[in-house]
């Protein structure tokens, strides 16, 4: 401060000298000393100055100076008496508290200056800066290309400001971020009160899109000049971008479909649907980048592209793959209603289902539930084989789907009735039934007869003497024709043949009538004689088979023109005469009384036994209860005679039984046994002569013709009869 003014003219520093020296030998005290300021032009500024311990004759004196303008000092005031140049200043605060505050009002710029509030008697007197801030005319201008500019252009811009005091400093801002100074933008040199700086980018990319750029410029004074702002908004445009959330999906039958991409691009894209190697739906809607079907059919499966175009190479695409789901459902590849022809080898049937996920298509029959793999394959076919078939289609997600075929078998008959044979006495009513599946029905169904002498007899619906055939009738599905014999007699015994026949062909089966005499005295005859001989057998056997090797003998003579022929079922141990002669003797002793002499053919069928009665070898046998409880079927022919194979008396009496015995066909369990008496102890018994078992009337006869040797047909392992 000395310094100051030392180097002012001494008229004009000298007073400042005198104040000063005399300041520091007074005891008052600042209180409040001036602070240096920044007031905005055209404002209030007030200087604040305060003393404690003034003393009456102290006096308080404001004074400014300007030494960038004036190197003169101004008094202002004394005592709050301010000069009357200073019309916009004055001096407020309650003097008794020493308060001496300067008030300038309107500040302007030649306000500025150095401000000094003192007091002759207090040393180091207070100063203070005043500064006078003018704001720049205008906002900062920014100028060059805004834009919009294209991904990899460069950006250069230009801001600048003129005027102020101070003058202002620019800065770039990206929003409320500063740009980095160095490598951006740079700062020119202020040039008659105009600052300026350019902002540059080399390369922009897509980040810079939407950026807002700002010039901002500041004086420096906060709290009294605000700063200067001037922002645009940078367009940068790029090419679209396409991003699919969901690039598949699976969709049900008939519900709605949302199928979306997320695209970016500047300028906005404009978004197309497609459908590879195929049209959109016609029900689809497109809605900004989301392609909207509101009911989704099975044929809307496929692959869907989103095209995204903004004008900037490269356009851009997503793929979406939807699957549309939908339950099982077979396809009307064949009828409910299918005619096949009776005894094909195979036929087959394709059941063919659609859905997805793909359907697992099996087939059964609806009656049985026995499964069949698809395409269903019948072989053979015959009339068993129809019925109602279902084809099944099961697929995840869905209830099974079915769909029925009744497989019809058209074609010749089929008599469904086995075989059977029946036994019935004399009087007894006899009924046999033809079971017939066929389609269409038996254009005709007869029954032939061929009885014992081959005389052959056809029968049609109706009545022909005892044997009535009753009008053919449907059971379930089949057809019956009932054959009924009212009074059966043997006359009615032999072969009952059923034919069925249609346009196709036509089917038969045999049964087998076999009726006896209807005699009481059979019966009891049999009943008492079955005892007997029996016993009588069991004796004679098991002694015999302890004495010789062969027990039986039986000759069946021949003609010396005929030679000697073997029998099939009589059993033949010829020997020696010796042997003979004691097989004569000892048959002797075991006699028979002729009244219970009798012959018992013990048949096993059906569960039944039948009597022969010795009056006649050709008489059919009488039917009694058997011991047997299970019976074999055994064909017709070997349960006749011998005699019954001949048809001529010449040939018969050429063959004259020796045997009053004969073992016909033993088994182990329920086997046939039979014992027949031969046509010549039916002679002797009618000259009333008695033989004894095993005699042989003609003596040397045995010896003098050729015997046969007669098999037994089947011996049991264990009992026999």
């Amino acid at each position: 401060m000395l310094s100051t003014i030392m180097d002012c003219s001494g008229v004009a520093l000298l007073p400042w000298l005198v104040l000063t020296l005399l300041s520091t030998v007074n005891s008052a005290l600042y209180r409040t000393r001036p602070e240096s300021t920044e007031v905005l032009v055209n404002q209030t500024v007030t200087l604040y100055c305060a003393f404690n311990g003034l003393a009456p004759s102290d006096v308080v004196n404001w004074y400014w100076y300007n030494p960038e303008t004036d190197d003169k000092l101004y008094h202002i005031s004394a005592r709050g008496r301010v000069a009357s140049e200073f019309s916009r200043h004055s001096i407020v605060g309650s003097s008794r508290r020493g308060e001496y505050n300067l008030r300038i009002r309107d500040v302007q710029p030649g306000d500025e200056g150095n401000y000094r509030c003192s007091v002759f008697t207090v040393r180091d007197a207070g100063d203070a800066r005043l500064t006078v801030v003018v704001p720049p005319a205008k906002r900062p201008t920014i100028t060059g290309h805004k834009g919009p500019y294209v991904v990899g252009e460069e950006m250069q811009l230009v801001c600048r400001t003129n005027g102020g005091k101070p003058l202002p400093t620019l800065m770039w801002y990206n929003g409320t971020e500063p740009l980095d100074p160095f490598g951006t933008y740079y700062q020119d040199a202020p040039l008659d009160d105009i600052v300026q700086t350019e902002l540059r980018i080399p390369s922009l990319t897509k980040w810079e899109d939407s950026m807002n750029l700002s010039c901002v410029a500041d004086q420096g004074v906060q709290g009294v000049s605000s700063q200067k702002v001037t922002s645009i908004q940078l367009r940068v445009y790029y090419s679209p971008t396409v991003t699919v959330p969901i690039n598949s999906l699976q969709a049900l039958e008939g519900t709605y479909a949302n199928l979306t991409c997320l695209v970016e691009g500047n300028p906005s894209p404009v978004v197309g649907w497609t459908r590879d190697g195929d049209s959109l739906p016609q029900n689809a809607e497109i809605s900004n980048s989301s392609l909207l079907i509101p009911r989704v059919s099975r044929s809307d499966s496929g692959a869907y592209l989103c095209e995204a175009d903004n004008g900037i190479q490269p356009k851009v695409t997503g793929e979406i793959n939807m699957e549309v789901i939908f339950p099982p459902r077979i396809k009307s590849t064949f009828d409910g209603e299918i005619s096949v022809l009776y005894g094909q080898n195979v036929f087959k049937v394709d059941c063919l289902a659609e859905g997805n996920p793909k359907p697992n298509v099996t087939w059964r029959r609806k009656d049985t539930n026995q499964p069949y793999n698809n395409p269903l394959t019948l072989s053979p076919l015959n009339y068993k084989t129809e019925g109602i078939y279902v084809c099944v289609a099961r697929s995840k997600r869905f209830p099974e789907v079915t769909k029925e075929a009744f497989i019809n078998v058209i074609g010749r008959p089929e008599v469904v009735t086995e075989a059977s044979s029946v036994s019935a006495a004399g009087g007894d009513t006899v009924e046999l039934t033809c079971t017939i599946a066929s389609d269409p029905v038996p254009e005709e169904i007869v029954w032939n007869l061929v009885g014992e002498d081959g005389k052959k007899t056809t029968y049609r619906t109706g009545r022909t003497a005892d044997v009535f055939v009753k009008k053919t009738t449907i059971v379930g599905d089949k057809i019956q024709s009932v054959l009924m014999i009212n009074s059966a007699e043997s006359a009615h015994t032999g072969d009952y043949v059923c034919i069925a026949s249609n346009m196709f062909g036509q089917d038969r089966q045999e049964f087998r009538v076999y009726v006896t005499d209807d005699s009481s005295d059979v019966v009891v005859i049999a009943a008492v004689t079955m005892g007997v001989v029996l016993g009588v057998l069991f004796a004679v056997m098991a002694t015999l088979c302890l004495r010789a090797r062969n027990i039986w003998t039986c000759r069946l003579s021949k003609s010396p023109e005929r030679g000697t022929r073997r029998s099939e079922s009589f059993s033949y141990c010829a020997g020696s005469e010796d042997e003979l002669a004691a097989k004569t003797s000892l048959n002797m002793s075991f006699k028979v009384p002729e009244d219970e002499l009798a012959t018992i053919e013990l048949q096993k069928l059906n569960g039944i036994s039948t009597h022969r009665s010795t009056s006649s070898l050709n008489s059919q046998p009488v039917v009694i209860s058997s011991p047997f409880t299970e019976l074999k079927r055994v064909e017709y022919s070997r349960l006749t005679t011998d005699r019954s194979r001949f048809h001529d008396d010449e040939e018969e009496e050429k063959y004259p039984r020796h045997c009053p015995y004969y073992v016909g066909e033993l088994t182990n369990r329920q086997e046939t046994v039979k014992l027949l008496p031969s046509a010549k102890r039916k002679e002797e018994d009618d000259d009333g002569s008695a033989d004894t078992i095993g005699s042989d009337p003609g003596g040397s006869d045995i010896q003098e013709k050729s015997t046969d040797h007669y098999q037994i047909e089947a011996v049991s392992q264990t009992n026999i009869v």
